[in-house]
């Protein structure tokens, strides 16, 4: 809270970064804790929480959401356990049991019990107050460690641990034109599937005959040839020659995991309800530089979720449907020949009351496009398929043309930490035991607006306006600005291979992040023009417009107090809050939003916010830090505004040096005077309360 999530997520990663230079061969990761749940340091090899619920229903609840956080990677719980003094040695042997079925049935890499022995020791000192041990204190075995050894055999992955009850037949279509570079591998991991009863098709859309020798070479799979129609056209052909219940897609850029057929079906058995189920679509580790650029820009095929198990998309990759479902919709629309059939599919499955179900261990590798051009070109033909679902879905499309989702999109180049539109609850004084994270899944209004083509058109007619008038120019060059500083953000920003994460992949990314949305705006606005509608709202605002605070106003800001009667923060805040208020100083605690703990209104013009932090000492010794931070109310913000104009009047006029012009230079950091009384206020509140709760004023 002190620090900010950002600053301690960097340190974490510098911490893996010094051990993968120590041993590159090692696998790091942060233990973290569902109290700090955004602290996800974008370079650890795999995601491990310590995690200590004693309920099913809401373990298994909460590894759903602990397996969208971890995204790509692998999810291991680093800690359970359960004390056997407070629940009983036949309870901690149930809870542990119930443990590891959920943990098997959310698809986990892993969990670790703790611990193995009653015998635990903290700073020397032998802990008596629980029992978290398979085992006691003498050595002799609970009924916990026969469970947890019978239970777990000899499991080679989660899968080894669910079980199917009359799994159902499915049919994996695999729709393919001209891919013969790619389908081998494909049939391949499809021929390794475990799973009882399925069948694999392949749709040679256009008859490609390097594709059916390929195939031949499969006995177990059946080809079907037809005439090129695109590729909704050939997923509904498969359908037609399937025998299965269950219709599965990928495609042939695509290898499955060895389970994906078995975590389908799980998934269908667990929630009968679901008619639709799909996974996630992982790029395989990058073999070269654009191959690394490319995996990691924005845009590619990606899952969308309304909660950690329902969906409202699944790329077509790795989609299955019950054939009743497929069937009742129509299938695919033919229309689309090469993108946008999975979208409209699962929209209209569920404007037909279907549910698309999710889960975090059906998932396929995805090759994505091995060069810069074939990726910008995948985004050109995604465009093509936006203006071509625009007519058919105008209720899904924002004002200029872009998707409306309701889910969160969860895209590899996302970060999986707060960023600049997220929010964090902290609850009270940041005292919220479990602080998610809200938002923050995708850019925010500005951010998507600053990288269509509507706005570069926009930009650069101001700048051809500025041969007329400076102005205009200026505007137009502030807005290409900020669409290279978005760029530039996601660029250096993205999770990139560690091998190609040098400086060059870093331009290459800031590139990619600002020509991607470009092509794709270009091409659904270019396809669409007739069904676009001017915006009716515009985005909230960017932020105050204030000057930068003088630094000699520092020493107003910090304050340190020394406590030798274990008095913290917890006093110093009550005092403040109570004490204050009698002294008609109408001082409020956060809503739990904030990163602040107490808003102090103290001038019309400034408000502060009190951000405090307790060090725990030896003994009773406590020091309890305290920072004043100043926020500009609307009225400075429209104050300045209003001298900024005075100023361009002026100088345009050639009148800055007048007494008015003058005045109005001055009445820009005039508010300036206002912050300094503000802070001497704000002093005087702090060490007012700090004498009132016996704090000692620390150098």
């Amino acid at each position: 809270r002190w620090m900010g999530p950002a600053r301690v997520k960097r340190a974490i990663e510098l911490l893996i970064e010094a051990g993968k230079s120590a041993d590159p061969t090692a696998l790091f990761s942060y233990a973290n804790y569902p109290t700090t749940e955004y602290l996800l340091p974008a370079n650890q090899d795999f995601v491990s929480f310590n995690v200590y619920l004693e309920t099913a229903d809401a373990f298994g609840h909460y590894l759903a959401r602990l397996q969208n956080l971890a995204g790509n990677k692998p999810l291991l719980i680093a800690e359970f356990g359960v004390d056997s003094k407070g629940h009983g040695e036949e309870k901690q042997a149930e809870i542990l049991s119930w443990h590891l079925d959920e943990a098997c049935a959310a698809g986990l890499a892993g969990t670790t019990i703790f611990a193995w022995t009653d015998n635990w020791k903290r700073g020397g000192e032998a802990v008596t107050g629980w029992d978290f041990g398979l085992v006691r204190r003498d050595g002799s075995a609970k009924p916990a460690l026969k469970t947890v050894s019978d239970q777990w055999g000899d499991f080679d992955s989660a899968a080894d641990g669910v079980e199917l009850q009359n799994p159902p037949m499915i049919s994996v279509i695999v729709c393919t034109y001209r891919g013969s570079a790619r389908i081998g591998e494909c049939l391949e991991s499809l021929e390794n599937l475990r799973y009882p009863d399925f069948e694999v098709l392949v749709v040679n859309d256009g008859a490609d005959e390097a594709v059916a020798e390929i195939v031949k070479r499969f006995p177990a799979v059946r080809l079907i040839e037809i005439e090129h129609g695109g590729l909704s056209h050939a997923r509904n052909v498969g359908a037609e020659k399937a025998r299965g219940s269950v219709f599965a897609y990928t495609d042939d850029d695509c290898v499955v995991d060895r389970h994906w057929l078995w975590w389908i079906a799980f998934a269908f058995q667990q929630n009968p309800e679901f008619s639709c189920v799909g996974g996630p679509n992982i790029p395989p580790p990058p073999k070269n530089f654009e191959q690394a650029c490319v995996e990691v820009s924005p845009g590619g095929p990606a899952h969308v979720l309304m909660t950690d198990r329902i969906a409202e998309h699944v790329p077509g990759c790795n989609l299955a449907v019950r054939r009743e479902a497929f069937i009742e919709i129509g299938g695919f629309n033919p229309i689309f020949r090469t993108a946008g059939d999975d979208v409209d599919f699962c929209w209209r499955l569920m404007d037909s009351g279907f549910v698309i179900g999710f889960h975090p261990a059906a998932w396929v590798w995805h090759f994505r496009r091995f060069s810069i051009g074939a990726y910008l070109r995948q985004q050109s033909g995604y465009g093509k398929a936006e203006a071509m679902l625009i007519p058919l879905h105008p209720n899904r499309f924002g004002d200029i043309g872009g998707a409306r989702w309701h889910g969160a999109i969860y895209e590899p180049a996302r970060h999986r930490g707060p960023d600049s539109f997220s929010r964090i609850y902290q609850g009270i004084f940041g005292y919220e035991p479990f602080q998610v994270v809200y938002g923050g899944r995708g850019d925010s209004i500005f951010e998507y607006i600053a990288g269509t083509i509507q706005w570069l058109l926009v930009a650069c007619v101001l700048v051809g306006l500025g041969y007329f008038s400076w102005i205009p120019a200026v505007a137009g060059i502030l807005m290409l600005l900020v669409s290279a500083g978005r760029a530039v953000r996601i660029g250096f920003g993205a999770p990139a291979d560690r091998e190609f994460s040098g400086f060059p992949a870093r331009v290459c990314l800031s590139f990619l992040a600002w020509a991607q949305p470009l092509v794709r705006s270009f091409r659904r606005f270019a396809g669409s023009l007739k069904h676009t509608r001017l915006p009716t709202r515009f985005p909230e605002a960017i932020g105050p417009l204030f000057l930068p605070e003088f630094r000699w106003l520092t020493r107003w800001r910090h304050f340190r107090f020394w406590s030798e009667e274990g008095k913290t923060r917890d006093e110093f805040l009550a005092e403040i809050l109570h004490g204050e208020s009698r002294d008609d100083l109408l001082v409020r605690p956060g809503t739990g939003w904030e990163d602040w703990d107490v808003d102090l209104p103290v001038s019309l013009f400034w408000t502060l916010h009190l951000r405090t932090v307790t060090e725990y000492h030896e003994g009773e010794n406590r020091l309890t830090r305290a920072r004043l931070e100043s926020r500009p109310t609307l009225l400075t913000v429209a104050w300045r505004i209003a001298a900024l104009i005075l100023v361009f009047v002026f100088g345009r006029s050639g009148e800055l040096l007048n007494p008015v012009g003058i005045g109005s230079m001055i009445a820009v950091i005039f508010p300036e005077i206002f912050l300094v009384r503000a802070f001497i206020v704000g002093k005087s509140c702090l060490l007012r309360a700090a004498e009132r709760c016996r704090l000692k004023r620390a150098k």
